[in-house]
C-alpha cells in the first residue's frame, strides 16, 4: 500500500457516515500521518425532485429552501470538523451532484485516497450505489469503499 499524503472523506451527514466512515478516515490519516479533508455535497433541490430538469429554474421560495439546507449542512459539517480537530480549511460543503463534486475536489486537493460509504443493497450483484460507481471509474487515485 502506498503512503498517502491527503485523504478526502465524502460524508452524507447521517449518523452512519459520521460514525463508521469518520472513524475509519481518522484512523487511516493518523496511522499514515497525512492530511484529512472532509466533504459534504448538498444536492440541488431541482436535482433531488426531478433529476435535474429544473436546475437553475428555482423560484424564490425554492431558492430560500436550498439556501437553508446548505446553511444547515455547513453548520453540521463545521461541528463534525471541530469535534474531530479537522481544520476549517479542510472542510468543504458544496452544492452539486455528489459524484461530480467528489471527483472535482479530489483533483483540486490532489487527494491520493478518497473514502466513501456504500449503503447495503439487497441485490446480490449490486454492491455499491451509483455515486460510488461513478467516482471509482473517474478518479485518478485510490478509493476506499466502506460498507455501512
Amino acid at each position: 500500500m502506498s503512503t498517502y499524503q491527503h485523504i478526502l472523506l465524502a460524508i452524507d451527514l447521517t449518523e452512519e457516515s459520521n460514525g463508521t466512515l469518520l472513524e475509519k478516515a481518522l484512523k487511516i490519516s493518523k496511522d499514515k500521518s497525512c492530511r484529512l479533508s472532509i466533504l459534504h455535497v448538498v444536492k440541488p433541490i431541482g436535482y433531488t425532485y426531478d433529476r435535474g430538469l429544473t436546475m437553475g429554474l428555482l423560484d424564490d421560495g425554492m431558492k430560500s429552501l436550498q439556501d437553508e439546507a446548505t446553511s444547515q449542512a455547513k453548520s453540521k459539517l463545521a461541528e463534525i470538523a471541530k469535534e474531530n480537530s479537522i481544520p476549517e480549511d479542510r472542510m468543504h460543503c458544496v452544492l452539486g451532484k455528489p459524484a461530480n463534486e467528489i471527483i472535482k475536489l479530489s483533483k483540486e486537493l490532489n487527494a491520493d485516497l478518497v473514502i466513501v460509504g456504500s449503503h447495503s443493497n439487497p441485490h446480490p450483484l449490486q454492491y455499491v450505489g451509483t455515486t460510488v460507481r461513478n467516482i471509482t471509474d473517474k478518479l485518478d487515485c485510490d478509493t476506499l469503499i466502506v460498507r455501512r
